[in-house]
């Protein structure tokens, strides 16, 4: 799923190897809960890492943040 996050989109926002995984999950279209399934965390940890995540690149939605990181593909 990394390949789908480029490094300059992780550097330029200070994400995290656990919230590139999460990214890349969200873009493949997952659900929070398939996400908390897929990484072995609790639904609460997922929605902790967006909100962090949202918070770093102020994302307002999924749509927003995949916007953002598609300005970032290598």
């Amino acid at each position: 799923h990394e390949g789908i996050v480029s490094e300059g989109f992780v550097r330029e926002y200070g994400i995290s190897k656990r919230e590139t995984e999460i990214v890349g999950l969200i873009s493949h279209g997952l659900s929070n809960k398939q996400i908390a399934s897929h990484v072995s965390a609790s639904l609460t940890t997922v929605r902790t890492h967006i909100y962090n995540i949202f918070k770093k690149t102020s994302a307002e939605s999924r749509v927003d943040l995949l916007r953002i990181v598609s300005g970032y593909r290598e």
